[in-house]
């Protein structure tokens, strides 16, 4: 049967889940940026989710194109740090459901996935097979990174409450 929660709950995991998002978010950006840091002899993006291909996955959704590039970074600073907040309500779902371990493994699995399916039917790139191979190990990377921050700034944040 499920459980009823009250809406006092139910704002707490999504405050919860959106601090945890962005806690997630800034160290996959943090990351991501140490990455290109370190390929910068290379003009080939490291990760899709670095790029304008973004941009363009945001547009579809919207059914709306920036007509300039600040209006282009604009779009990209908000998809990349709303969707990636927002992102981990899920997560906040998940522990309720699974647990923690299981939990965290989930979301890896479900932000790599969405990772892998929306930048090809969205943001115009190639599938994933045939990403070159340090983009796929990059996106896998940062994603876990990501996944791996926002289970583990939740647990720190949960258990501080609970002392």
């Amino acid at each position: 049967m499920p459980v009823r929660l009250d809406a006092r709950t139910v704002a707490r995991e999504i405050a919860l889940g959106y601090l945890t998002g962005t806690a997630g978010t800034a160290a996959m950006t943090t990351t991501t940026a140490l990455e290109k840091r370190l390929r910068s002899t290379q003009d080939l993006p490291v990760d899709y989710d670095a790029t304008d291909h973004v941009v363009d996955a945001a547009s579809t959704v919207l059914g709306y194109r920036p007509r300039s590039e600040a209006g282009a970074r604009a779009l990209f600073l908000l998809t990349h740090w709303g969707y990636g907040s927002a992102m981990a309500i899920a997560h906040r779902l998940l522990v309720r459901r699974l647990g923690r371990p299981g939990a965290a493994g989930a979301f890896f699995a479900g932000v790599q996935t969405m990772a892998f399916v929306l930048f090809p039917v969205a943001g115009d790139t190639p599938p994933p097979s045939r990403w070159r191979r340090d983009v796929l190990a990059s996106s896998v990377a940062q994603h876990l990174v990501y996944a791996v921050a926002v289970a583990e700034v939740d647990r720190r944040l949960t258990q501080t409450g609970r002392r």
